[in-house]
């Protein structure tokens, strides 16, 4: 499965526990879909992926997956009920939702790639699947979308930051650095920021703070226009922490969403 650098970044890092923080369309279910058949790879592996709904498991993934195992010629046998598939060296690649929580108890797993783990709630993981890693020694990727200072994800990137922590890693990118968006997608995404801009004006910007200074302006303009949206970290702006990025709202920096 062709990676883009920065999902080659990742995939290559040899951390037990890497945390992986992007804008939306980055490819982080392609990244998830390498990474549960990597893994796969060595026989008799029990390898999950966890998502935050059954519902999200089946529609977002699991043709994607089924189509990559028959095209490997992997599959042995497929079960459409369970979202599970059985390798023909005996491993086992399963989709599941973590609004059922009782289901994901019991097993011993050899790797987890949770996606969109900031929808996904902490004791989900922290009591339920990470004891399914501890026989095996498995390893997790935590995939998602910045949702806060108040989010479990927020946590587990810093902890992938800190150099004491040996077992953790953690990396950020924005949607364009992931490659996947072609420029008619950039120009949405552009669109889309103005949108959030004037959502947050208009009902978000809490009271007696400033609004956000318009684009249009002279300061910004000369970066709208004639710099290629992929070379800068929003597509408008030709820096990559903006003046009115305010880490008490934007507790990643702002250039990791893509939409606001």
């Amino acid at each position: 499965m062709k990676l883009s650098t920065p999902q080659k970044t990742v995939a290559n890092d040899p951390a037990r526990f890497v945390v992986l923080c992007t804008g939306r369309r980055f490819g982080k279910t392609t990244l998830g879909i390498r990474q549960l058949f990597y893994n796969a790879r060595m026989p008799d592996q029990n390898v999950w992926a966890v998502l935050p709904s059954y519902r999200m498991a089946r529609n977002v993934w699991w043709d994607a997956v089924k189509a990559k195992a028959i095209e490997l010629n992997w599959a042995k046998k497929i079960n459409e009920a369970d979202l599970s598939i059985i390798l023909k060296n005996g491993s086992k690649i399963s989709l599941k939702g973590a609004d059922n929580r009782d289901a994901l108890r019991g097993a011993k797993l050899n790797y987890i790639f949770l996606d969109e783990c900031g929808d996904i709630e902490k004791e989900a993981y922290t009591q339920v699947l990470r004891p399914t890693l501890s026989d095996t020694g498995g390893k997790a990727m935590f995939a998602g979308t910045p949702k806060g200072i108040s989010n479990w994800l927020y946590d587990i990137y810093q902890k992938g930051q800190d150099k004491t922590e040996d077992n953790w890693s953690s990396y950020q990118f924005t949607t364009i650095q992931g490659g996947f968006v072609p420029e008619e997608g950039q120009w949405f995404i552009f669109c889309s920021i103005l949108l959030s801009r004037h959502t947050f004006d208009c009902h978000l910007r809490p009271r007696g703070r400033p609004r956000l200074p318009s684009i249009f302006s002279p300061r910004f303009l000369p970066s709208l226009l004639p710099v290629p949206l992929a070379t800068s970290a929003y597509g408008y702006l030709a820096h990559p922490e903006p003046p009115w990025a305010d880490s008490r709202f934007y507790p990643y920096p702002r250039y990791l969403c893509d939409t606001g």
